[in-house]
C-alpha cells in the first residue's frame, strides 16, 4: 500500500485534494489507521483519480462525478454520450447565435444588443467574485502556476443572468468579451475545478483579449472569493472625490488639441507619436477662466461635447465621478498637457490604462 503522500505524488496532486476527495466519498482510501488516522491507497486507484479528473474537464461537478462512479459501464457510457450531445448542442447554438449577431449587427452594437442574442446557460457555481492566481501552461490541472503581473482581468465578477460587468458577459463554460474597437465578441472557454475545498476557474483566454504583448492563447487560473449574486454597482472599486474647491491654473486656460495617446507618460515624444487620430476618443479640450472644461469626443454619429470642470491639477468628470490628473510640460518651446484617462478599467480595477497628450492651440 501507498501512503497518502506517495499516492499524491503518483497522481501529481496534493494530499489536501486527496483528503477532500476522501471526506466527500468520491475517492476513499482503502485503509485508514484507527490510531494515527493515516490514509493508505493502492496504485490501482490512480485509474479512478484519472477518471475523476477527466470528468471534471467535461464540466461535471464533484456531486455528479460521485453519482457516475457507482454506475456500471453501460450506464456510464449512456450518461457520457448524453453529456457529449449536450455540449455539442450548446456549441452549435452558440455558433448559430453569434453568426446571427454578426449578420444583423455589422455596423454597430451595444452591450444591451448582445444580451438579446448571446446564448446563456445558468450555472450557480460561476456566480460571484474571482481573483487571479496565475497563468498555467497545463490547462488540464492546477499545476505549475506562474504569477502574472498587471493583468487586465485580475478580478472577475459574474453577475446573475449573464449580465454585463465591464465588457464581459458569461454562460456556463464560456466568458464573452465584447470588443467595441474591433466590433466583435470573443468567446473564451472556461471550466470549474474544485480542489482542496476551494473552487477554481481555468480560463482559456484568446490571444489579444488580455491586451498583452503575448500573441498566444493564455490559460489563467482564478480562485473563487465568494458565490454572491452581485449587483453591478457593488463591483465598482474606484470613484474619486470631485467636490473640490476651484483653484485657477493660468497655464491651463485656452484650447488644447489631442496629439497622441500613450500607455505611460514616459512614452511621449513630439517627433514620434504612438497613435493615430482615428484611435483618439477625446479630440479637443477647452479650459476657461471660470473653471469650466469643455471636452470634445468622437462619436459614431459625429463629434459631441461634454461640459465638465477643473481645478488646479485635476480635470473633474462629474458624470463618472473621476478626477483625471494632468501635468504641463514645455518641450522645445511648445506647450503640452498630459492627462491620465480613467475609464471602465479604472472604475472596476483602479487601473489607469492610458494618457492623453494635448498641445496648446496657438493664439
Amino acid at each position: 500500500m501507498l501512503t497518502i503522500g506517495a499516492f499524491a505524488k503518483l497522481c501529481s496532486t496534493t494530499t489536501k485534494t486527496l483528503r477532500y476527495y476522501h471526506n466527500i466519498g468520491i475517492l476513499k482510501a482503502v485503509y485508514v489507521d484507527e490510531f494515527s488516522n493515516y490514509r493508505y491507497y493502492v496504485a490501482g486507484q490512480k485509474t479512478v483519480f484519472d477518471e475523476i479528473r477527466s470528468l471534471e474537464r467535461l464540466g461535471y461537478s464533484l456531486r455528479e462525478i460521485r453519482h457516475l462512479l457507482v454506475l456500471d459501464e453501460q450506464q456510464k457510457q449512456r450518461a457520457l454520450h448524453g453529456k457529449k450531445q449536450e455540449l455539442s448542442g450548446s456549441i452549435r447554438k452558440i455558433e448559430k447565435e453569434l453568426a446571427k449577431f454578426d449578420k444583423t449587427h455589422n455596423n454597430s452594437f451595444s452591450p444591451s444588443d448582445l444580451l438579446l442574442h448571446l446564448h446563456f446557460e445558468d450555472c450557480d457555481r460561476m456566480l460571484g467574485k474571482w481573483e487571479l492566481v496565475g497563468e498555467t501552461a497545463t490547462p488540464d490541472g492546477l499545476v505549475n502556476i506562474i504569477p502574472v503581473e498587471d493583468c487586465l482581468y485580475s478580478v472577475l465578477y459574474f453577475l446573475p443572468g449573464g449580465a454585463f460587468y465591464r465588457h464581459i458577459s458569461w454562460s456556463k463554460g464560456i466568458i464573452y468579451v465584447l470588443s467595441p474597437k474591433h466590433r466583435e465578441v470573443v468567446a473564451n472557454s472556461c471550466r470549474i475545478v474544485e480542489q482542496g475545498g476551494e473552487r477554481f476557474l481555468v480560463v482559456k483566454w484568446h490571444k489579444g483579449v488580455l491586451d498583452t504583448k503575448n500573441d498566444e492563447t493564455c490559460c489563467y487560473v482564478y480562485r473563487q472569493i465568494d458565490n454572491k449574486a452581485y449587483a453591478l454597482e457593488e463591483t465598482y472599486v474606484a470613484r474619486d472625490k470631485i467636490d473640490l474647491p476651484y483653484v485657477v491654473d493660468e497655464e491651463m486656460i485656452g484650447t488644447w488639441h489631442t496629439c497622441d495617446l500613450v500607455s505611460s507618460m514616459d512614452e511621449f515624444s513630439p517627433n514620434n507619436p504612438r497613435t493615430i487620430p482615428e484611435e483618439w476618443w477625446i479630440t479637443k479640450m477647452q479650459i476657461t477662466r471660470q473653471g469650466l472644461c469643455i471636452r470634445t469626443f468622437r462619436g459614431q454619429n459625429g463629434d459631441y461635447e461634454r461640459l465638465d470642470s477643473y481645478t488646479k491639477g485635476l480635470i473633474l468628470d462629474k458624470e463618472n465621478q473621476f478626477a483625471h490628473r494632468y501635468w504641463l510640460k514645455e518641450i522645445r518651446g511648445n506647450h503640452y498637457l498630459l492627462m491620465e484617462h480613467k475609464s471602465g478599467d479604472y472604475l472596476y480595477s483602479g487601473r489607469v490604462s492610458c494618457y492623453y497628450v494635448f498641445q496648446m492651440e496657438e493664439e
